[in-house]
Formats: C-alpha cells, sequence, structure tokens
C-alpha cells in the first residue's frame, strides 16, 4: 500500500507488493518498464470512473462517484485508512 489515512477515497491493488511486476510503457523510450504507486492507482481510478461515465453519460460527478462507492469492498462505511476500498468494476458499471 502506498498510502493510507483519512483522505483516501478508494484504493487500488497492485501485484508489485508480491513480486509480480506489472508491465507498462515507459514514458522515455517506448520500451517496456515496470511501474507502480499512487500514479498508476490514480490513472487507473480515474479510467474506472470515466468508464462508469460512459454507461450513462447523463449522470452527474457525484452519482459517479456513488457508483464507485456502492461497488467498493468497504461500502457503506468509509474505513479510516482505505477509504472505500477496491472498486468492483463489474458492479460499477451494471
Amino acid at each position: 500500500m502506498c498510502h493510507s489515512g483519512s483522505e483516501i477515497d478508494f484504493t487500488y491493488q497492485m501485484e508489485r507488493a508480491s513480486g509480480n511486476n506489472i508491465p507498462v510503457l515507459s514514458y522515455y523510450n517506448g520500451q517496456t518498464d515496470y511501474v507502480g504507486g499512487s500514479s498508476v492507482a490514480t490513472a487507473s481510478t480515474a479510467g474506472i470512473a470515466a468508464l462508469v461515465w460512459s454507461k450513462t453519460c447523463h449522470r452527474t460527478v457525484d452519482q459517479v462517484l456513488n457508483k464507485m462507492r456502492q461497488s467498493a469492498t468497504y461500502y457503506p462505511t468509509k474505513n479510516a485508512d482505505y477509504g472505500y476500498g477496491n472498486i468492483n468494476v463489474l458492479q460499477a458499471v451494471q
């Protein structure tokens, strides 16, 4: 876990800590590189939000966030350290 605390809304699980690496194109030379952390988690969560919004484009930001919260691990009670937890993307888009 890269970050925790009361300001966290969602978490994003990556395999890097277990010794497995996730290949992502590097930013510098187009070669594959292994990255992780909050920058990857932030981009992935933004992508999930875009996917949820794309299913019904008339939703407001609050409605999209509610769908994400409702599908997450700890909903309806926000965890003090991990927010609502990992988002279940399939559930969030249904």
